[in-house]
């Protein structure tokens, strides 16, 4: 499939794609959901928010996960601007955190948008931490095909922007020990005068380092690339943000690709999906590969709506272009 196959949503869809997802926070049926499922074991499970979201707008979210049984962890990487190194670092060094602090116990992922793609690489860089991952409305094949969504611009804005300020971040985390070692009498004023020559260079580099973003072939390639982790990819074609196809992707024996009627801004607050998050964290929260299970809508017919099962093209990333 070619880029131009895949045009942006109308604006008209992203009109709709708001009111949908107030009609989808006003339907809340979680008490429903709960009665269904068995309390949970304890598992880890995070919530990762979307481009320009926060943990706060996950919240509901979250606190759903964890009323389930299951130990709901947030993000913690503040305002999600963008796939800048010292984003994914802190998302790296926060799943290993939550990995460790339950005992190795496998987490699940639950990405939004943006927080889906993410959640994809983080599970690529660390399969042994991650159980499984969720998605929804996560434009996986957007970055073969970068005009299928109108925040391509903000995106890469947002992203270079975030690469910048964690650059400034760490270089102000570093003053306190620049000062310790200028004052110490321990160490020599040669020592001290190379190191104020090679710093600022250090500094500089730093902050003028451009980051990953979507039109970067390399990267593109990786984001598109399958990943050896249970996935379970929640779409809708109502979405007003990017171009659902972007968010499906081949179905393997633990990949499966699951359509609901909300918005993309409703996803994370619609009965359907939280159902199947619900069902997903029930079966599959162990991280047991051989023995991950699909999601069978059938068993909830009569509860809740599901879109009808659709033949879906295969979606196949272009090859990198080659370097001149």
């Amino acid at each position: 499939m070619h880029n131009n196959d895949m045009p942006p949503p109308p604006l008209s869809a992203l009109i709709n794609d708001v009111y949908l997802g107030y009609i989808s926070q006003q339907d809340n049926q979680d008490n429903v959901i709960r009665e269904i499922f068995p309390y949970g074991d304890g598992a880890p499970a995070m919530v990762v928010p979307g481009f320009m979201a926060h943990d706060k707008i996950t919240a509901s979210l979250g606190n759903f996960v964890s009323s389930l049984g299951y130990a709901g962890k947030k993000w913690k990487g503040g305002l999600h601007l963008g796939v800048s190194d010292y984003k994914l670092q802190h998302f790296s060094d926060r799943l290993e955190h939550i990995y460790k602090k339950h005992g190795a116990r496998p987490v699940t992922l639950i990405g939004w948008s943006l927080g889906g793609v993410v959640s994809r690489e983080m599970a690529r860089q660390h399969p042994e931490m991650v159980a499984q991952v969720i998605t929804m409305g996560s434009p996986i094949k957007a970055l073969s095909a970068p005009d299928s969504t109108h925040l391509k611009g903000a995106f890469d804005f947002a992203t270079a922007l975030d690469q910048k300020i964690g650059a400034a971040q760490e270089i102000m985390a570093e003053t306190p020990a620049l000062l310790k070692f200028h004052l110490s009498p321990r160490n020599t004023l040669a020592d001290k005068f190379a190191l104020a020559a090679a710093y600022p260079l250090s500094c500089a580099a730093r902050l003028l380092k451009q980051p990953r973003i979507v039109t970067d072939a390399d990267f593109m390639a990786q984001i598109a690339s399958p990943i050896d982790v249970p996935c379970t990819h929640i779409y809708t074609q109502n979405d007003g943000v990017v171009h659902w196809q972007t968010c499906i992707d081949d179905e393997t024996p633990i990949t499966q690709n699951i359509e609901v009627g909300t918005s993309h801004i409703g996803l994370p607050f619609d009965a359907a999906v939280r159902l199947i998050i619900a069902d997903r964290l029930h079966h599959n929260s162990a991280g047991n590969k051989s023995a991950w299970s699909r999601f069978d809508p059938s068993i909830y017919k009569g509860l809740f709506d599901f879109a009808a099962p659709m033949a879906h093209q295969t979606i196949t990333p272009p090859p990198p272009p080659k370097a001149p």
